[in-house]
């Protein structure tokens, strides 16, 4: 149910997960989660548990989308303001829930993230910063975390938030990855010649 309401919010609903809309369909990462489930059952009923474990390390990576989308989410109300106790409240809870992944990538972003989603006891807002940096910080573990950029989406205006349902807000449109480096060039051939 989570990955249904955040879909909309980052523009990751359907097969492709490129649509705001849940119309007919379902969020990208639930159809993801299934196809993971499906290959461990015939896995386990085939008797290969060996198989199993990168089967269940990929739908745990695949359970954070959600999570690492809800937090940017009221990274962002917080960073403008908009942060009311149940706002903080949901940013600090969705952060606790990913913040163990994060620190195994990287303990130095896991705290840029909480110190940004905590609770701020009457503090006023960290600003945009607050937001850009919680979202890179989730960004540069994007790939230790087993997810993408493509996965987690955008941050999008909701029809009722703007005039522009379905842009991106300001600095959170999704990152990309970056390309991977040219394989190498195979050596000269010595053969025939």
């Amino acid at each position: 149910a989570l990955a249904e309401k955040r879909c909309k919010n980052f523009k990751t609903c359907g097969p492709n997960g490129d649509s705001t809309s849940l119309s007919g369909t379902t969020a990208k990462v639930n159809n993801d989660l299934l196809f993971e489930f499906n290959k461990g059952r015939d896995a386990l009923q085939g008797g290969k548990c060996a198989e199993v474990r990168p089967i269940v390390r990929k739908a745990v990576s695949l359970m954070t989308i959600p999570l690492v989308q809800g937090t940017i989410r009221y990274a962002r109300y917080m960073s403008t303001g908009q942060m009311g106790s149940d706002k903080q409240s949901e940013a600090a809870v969705f952060a606790a829930s990913v913040l163990p992944m994060v620190h195994a990538c990287s303990a130095a972003d896991a705290k840029i993230i909480d110190d940004h989603t905590k609770l701020m006891d009457g503090r006023t807002s960290g600003g945009d910063a607050q937001f850009t940096d919680v979202k890179a910080a989730f960004e540069r573990n994007y790939a230790c975390m087993g997810i993408s950029c493509a996965d987690v989406g955008g941050l999008v205006f909701n029809s009722g938030d703007a005039l522009n349902p379905g842009e991106y807000y300001p600095d959170a449109a999704p990152c990309v990855e970056a390309s991977p480096p040219p394989p190498p060039s195979p050596p000269p051939s010595n053969c025939g010649g």
